[in-house]
């Protein structure tokens, strides 16, 4: 069959052609659209003729599927969107293919861009092999089950028109760009009409169906542009930044604290970050998020609390170097390197970091942002995987100020309630003090995450009050940093509450730090730098252990199956490495077994007129009742139908219970011998089940001339 002889399997010429110059124009690859487009138009024109079966279209779209699958699992993969996928094996490349510029959504779009591409062998097979419209069941593994099975034919008999198919795809995949012009919009609404020009009814004149065409696409354009204002209008209103609450309820500019609250203060065992020391480096004790200057329970603040979250502290970009994944916060020579893994929440998020930390590299990040206070606030994919490069010497905060010595009128009795108590010698050094400081902590108070019903006191004593009251002095990392904070301004240091993660319980190769280990520090400012003070009692972590659940193996594995996943998701795991030795060798063998086709055996001769009689349905069951009977003793007459044979047969009154159902499997196989539609499957099987019962109750009789009969209704 040729071209002419199904018009409508293809778009009219030049239409495919014109429809991948313009995806081409508009998605950025021109020229691969216009090779596209020779390609396409070409194999209309062309003398050569591909012998394709049905069987043959669905090894290649077998292959085609497995080429969009190879598309998807690269670009998410490598997290660069299917314009990595040139430079797979360029190890050169690495920095550029995880460039941080690219959500998921974007890597979709791109994905999505690809499909001209990935779907052109298919369009090219069809094109030369001048076949029509293909059989669903080449598409669907449900239709080939179906059409098999002989049932659900409608679905079975469905088509699916391959040209018209990839034109769509064009203009679906050409959709996918950035130009704000009016460009898309006039292109696709030429193609459009260009296409239906060649259904338009004939009752109308052109210029009356172009003047319709005309209005409708003027119509569009005005609306588009509305819908185009409405969305930038959104855009804009969105705020810039969300903060997903957590478990500390923890951003760059206020924390929560739990001073004051009854009970027990409960965090899960679950994993939220590991961490690998790198190069002999000892494991930082401690990694920071955030740190804070005003108080005002139970909250503190980055910072004045002129707005009931207290300020927010101004932020600036950290620019990567050159290949976009490292990123120099301050100058130092690098003296420790630690690994780190940990999600992150969507919209932003703080980067836990070691103190002293002065670069980091490998990190995957869209915008990086840091503050005077040495929070690192990050906007970047589900997952990080980064090094933390520090040097114990010096940090990015700021140097104190005013705001480093505030404390609240109302904790000011307790605060020198307690240092009356501690008596410090006036005038020692900063470290004397803060041994002297650390002890009084050690021995006078005790960790608890547990807090009896009368804490703070009600309204009158607060809960730092209530903490440092010598009948109480109980409470969780919250309470002594807060304390120790306070009492080192009245002390004369500048000091701010630090909240992040202890590092503390050893895996096989890395530490994992869980929800369990938040803490909360104080950062004490000394010798012209910022440095960790904790007074917690060491003791915390082994109570907090202590709370373990009994399953919390099953919980670790699942937690690992979900980073990995995360990793993997976001383009930080190492498959990268392995994909083309899964994905190629299934390739290779597709590729393999469609161009390898069997030799077909020669196919046997058919007579034209036994073929023919097939065609008009002379293989009907119906004609082993016609034998059955005349073996039970009618026999047709030479110029006798069927219909007057089967009347005649049924007058005998063996035969007489047999009258309805012979006339209604005539009747199906007047159908099927006759009607050009023949029987469907459904009146098929209704045929030969009818013919198979009329047979048994036909042998269950006597013949012409023999004893009583035995029959029963079918």
């Amino acid at each position: 069959m040729n071209a002419a002889n199904h018009p409508t399997s293809l778009p009219p010429p030049l239409l495919t052609g014109a429809a991948l110059l313009f995806w081409g124009w508009q998605t950025g690859f021109l020229l691969m659209g216009a090779l596209l487009a020779v390609l396409a138009e070409g194999a209309r024109v062309t003398r050569a003729q591909w012998d394709l079966n049905e069987e043959d279209f669905n090894r290649l779209w077998n292959l085609t599927a497995l080429f969009f699958i190879a598309a998807a699992v690269l670009s998410f993969t490598l997290n660069d969107g299917p314009e990595a996928m040139g430079r797979l094996l360029d190890e050169q490349a690495l920095a550029a293919t995880r460039a941080a510029g690219e959500t998921s959504q974007r890597t979709a779009a791109s994905l999505i861009q690809w499909f001209p591409m990935i779907f052109a062998l298919f369009l090219l097979a069809h094109t030369l092999s001048r076949r029509g419209p293909l059989p669903l069941a080449v598409f669907s593994l449900l239709a080939r089950k179906a059409r098999r099975a002989g049932e659900a034919q409608a679905l079975a008999d469905r088509t699916v028109n391959v040209g018209w198919a990839y034109f769509a795809l064009c203009l679906v995949s050409a959709s996918i760009n950035t130009n704000e012009g009016p460009g898309f919009y006039a292109g696709t609404a030429l193609l459009l009409a260009w296409a239906l020009a060649v259904k338009r009814s004939r009752r109308y004149r052109l210029i009356t169906w172009a003047a319709v065409v005309g209005l409708a696409g003027g119509a569009g354009y005005l609306a588009q542009a509305e819908l185009t204002s409405l969305r930038r209008f959104f855009e804009n209103w969105t705020p810039q930044v969300t903060w997903r609450p957590t478990a500390r309820r923890t951003s760059p500019d206020h924390v929560y604290t739990s001073l004051g609250q009854i009970g027990r203060i409960k965090d899960s065992g679950r994993i939220v970050m590991r961490v690998e020391p790198k190069e002999g480096t000892p494991v930082p004790g401690l990694l920071r998020t955030a740190s804070y200057r005003y108080y005002r329970s139970p909250a503190w603040a980055a910072g004045n609390f002129r707005s009931e979250l207290g300020e927010r502290v101004p932020t600036g970009a950290v620019q990567p170097e050159s290949g976009g994944i490292n990123y120099v916060l301050r100058p130092a020579v690098p003296l420790g390197r630690v690994g780190i893994t940990t999600p992150l929440a969507r919209g932003a998020d703080l980067l836990p970091l070691p103190a002293g930390v002065a670069r980091l590299e490998n990190l995957v990040a869209y915008t990086l942002k840091t503050n005077i206070l040495g929070a690192a606030i990050i906007d970047g994919p589900g997952v990080v995987v980064f090094d933390a490069v520090f040097h114990p010497t010096g940090s990015f905060d700021g140097p104190p100020t005013e705001a480093d010595l505030h404390i609240p009128e109302r904790e000011l009795p307790a605060v020198d309630q307690a240092l009356a108590e501690l008596k410090p010698p006036p005038g020692q050094a900063a470290v004397q003090t803060l041994r002297a400081v650390n002890a009084w902590f050690q021995d006078h108070f005790t960790y608890r995450t547990w807090q009896p019903s009368g804490v703070g006191g009600g309204a009158e004593v607060t809960p730092l009050q209530w903490f440092l009251a010598p009948t109480n002095r109980a409470g969780h990392c919250e309470y002594f940093a807060t304390a120790t904070t306070l009492l080192l301004r009245r002390l004369g240091l500048p000091t701010r509450y630090a909240v992040g993660w202890a590092v503390s319980e050893a895996a096989r190769r890395d530490y994992v730090v869980r929800e369990r280990h938040a803490h909360a520090w104080c950062l004490v400012y000394y010798n012209g730098q910022w440095h960790d003070f904790d007074t917690t009692p060491a003791s915390w972590l082994e109570a907090e252990n202590r709370r373990a659940s009994p399953l919390q193996v099953l919980s670790d594995a699942w937690t690992w199956v979900k980073f990995e996943f995360l990793k993997w998701r976001w383009g930080q795991s190492s498959l990268r490495r392995y994909i083309w030795w899964i994905i190629g060798p299934m390739l290779l063998f597709l590729l393999y077994r469609l161009l390898r086709r069997r030799p077909r055996s020669r196919p046997r001769y058919v007579d034209p007129l036994e073929d023919e009689l097939v065609r008009l349905g002379l293989d009907s069951e119906f004609y082993q009742l016609e034998k059955r009977l005349r073996q039970f003793g009618f026999v047709r007459q030479p110029a006798e139908t069927l219909a007057e044979f089967v009347e005649r047969a049924v007058r005998d009154p063996r035969l007489g219970v047999l009258a309805g159902a012979l006339r209604g499997l005539l009747r199906l196989h007047y159908q099927l011998r006759f009607d050009p539609h023949g029987l469907d499957g459904s009146r098929r099987r209704e045929l030969r089940a009818g013919v198979r019962a009329a047979l048994e109750q036909i042998a269950a009789q006597p013949a012409v001339g023999g004893g009583a009969a035995r029959l029963t209704s079918p």
